[in-house]
């Protein structure tokens, strides 16, 4: 059978063209190649196809004509549908077929390879906000308002922040409320899009600026200290701040950092963060400086023998203890340490305390007065006062009278006999008991007590 005329069709301008194609004969590959594209395509196969399909069929990698055919012309199966034998078909009209298309053709032909070729209008959106910017946390949300018109459906309706997804919406128009998150800060975009049916995402964006307020927190390494020590105050700030001052003494400084302080009295440290829209905030603290305790003993540089000794004092920032320790001191340079005297404390003190020495034959002829105190934070503080005592060795002058029928410088001497012709002699003037001495042997009887004791020479 071979080669012959079969179907007509249309082409692009318009013009009918009929087409040869193979019919079924005896060449059995031929024929099921041809059959293969009547079966696809609703006409025989062409002579260009029948040959290419040949070669193919030929390498022996196919199961089926119709597979083989599928796998290589099914593109050419648009250009030929519905196309009958001995005539010519109605002519394709190429265009979008989607009524809802701003390219849309009405009368055409279903299938065509340009029916999906559509394009769409472009949803216009409007949106805006109640705040361009917001201070958390005396505010933490505000209104996002949009409108979005468009005259085809849209679809994938959402608000986004900072290319985020944070919320969707189910209408065209409306108003939503927007709190951003904890980590959002700073000039943040929000965004409104929507999809139109053509798959194109149109978007309107707004920014709004996220600040939080300023919060500052002070700290000190040493909390109390003693006068003439110091501590590191150091600040923290969360939130916004530009600007930070502390005051007395430091100014305006880093807004993360620490500084060394070292007052002398108890001061009170204010910082201020600032920020020119978030706001300020202050916070204070105290550092608390004790002062140094002092002490001083103010008394006379000598006493007499038997005297009490008052000895006054001056003292400041002495809250805890002030005790004085007598130290006295013989002629045989002994020493004993007297009983502690505890005085009264207190911040300003200026007053006086009386001792009484434990006054023997051995003196005492020298008192050291040793004063120890305690202040705040267990400073201390001392200081000492000596006072020498004037102790009278030396009797008044003595008048022995003299022997009578003797001459001066007689000899021999002779020892008195058992009855004295004289009065006793009185020595007085004296302080402690001292030794007798003489510059010639002699004996002496002390307070008629009939014992006659030699006498050191001088």
């Amino acid at each position: 059978m071979g080669y012959r005329l079969g179907h007509y069709y249309r082409n692009s301008t318009g013009s009918c063209v009929s087409i040869v194609m193979y019919f079924p004969d005896s060449n059995s590959v031929r024929s099921g190649i041809s059959n293969a594209y009547k079966t696809l395509f609703g006409r025989y196969a062409e002579p260009g196809g029948i040959t290419y399909h040949e070669i193919l069929w030929a390498t022996g990698n196919y199961s089926s004509y119709s597979s083989m055919v599928a796998g290589t012309s099914m593109a050419e199966a648009g250009a030929y549908n519905g196309l009958s034998a001995g005539g010519c078909p109605p002519p394709i009209v190429l265009g979008c077929t989607d009524s809802r298309a701003t390219n849309y053709v009405s009368n055409a032909t279903a299938g065509n390879y340009l029916s999906n070729a559509c394009t769409y209008a472009k949803p216009t959106i409007s949106i805006s906000t109640n705040k361009t910017s917001i201070v958390r946390p005396d505010t933490t949300s505000f209104n996002l308002t949009y409108s979005i018109s468009s005259t085809i459906p849209v679809y994938g309706r959402i608000v986004t922040q900072n290319n985020v997804t944070i919320k969707n919406l189910y209408a065209n128009s409306g108003t939503v409320v927007i709190s951003p998150a904890s980590n959002i800060t700073g000039s943040t975009s929000y965004t409104v899009k929507a999809t139109n049916v053509g798959g194109q995402a149109i978007s309107n964006v707004v920014k709004v600026t996220v600040y939080d307020k300023p919060e500052i927190t002070l700290k000190l390494s040493e909390n109390p200290i003693n006068e003439g020590q110091s501590s590191e105050l150091s600040w923290t700030i969360t939130g916004d701040a530009t600007t930070l001052n502390i005051q007395p003494g430091i100014g305006n400084t880093n807004i993360t950092s620490f500084e060394t302080v070292s007052p002398t009295v108890t001061t009170t440290y204010t910082a201020k963060a600032s920020h020119s829209i978030a706001g300020e905030d202050t916070d204070e603290i105290e550092l608390i400086v004790y002062p140094s305790p002092s002490i001083e003993l103010i008394g006379p540089e000598r006493v007499n023998y038997g005297e009490d000794v008052t000895i006054q004092y001056k003292g400041k920032n002495i809250p805890t203890e002030f005790i004085v320790t007598p130290y006295y001191y013989s002629l045989d340079g002994i020493e004993t340490i007297g009983q502690e005297i505890e005085l009264d404390t207190g911040d300003d003190l200026d007053d006086e305390f009386t001792d009484t020495p434990p006054w023997d034959d051995r003196g005492p002829s020298q008192i050291a007065y040793i004063a120890n105190v305690e202040g705040y934070g267990e400073q201390k503080d001392s200081d000492n006062i000596i006072v020498n005592v004037d102790i009278d060795q030396e009797p008044d002058q003595i008048a022995i009278p003299e022997s009578e029928g003797k001459i001066k410088n007689e000899q021999p001497v002779y020892t008195p006999g058992d009855q004295l012709n004289t009065n006793g002699l009185l020595i007085n003037d004296i302080d402690i008991p001292v030794e007798i001495k003489a510059d010639s042997p002699i004996k002496v009887e002390i307070d008629d007590s009939g014992n006659y004791q030699d006498v050191r020479p001088i």
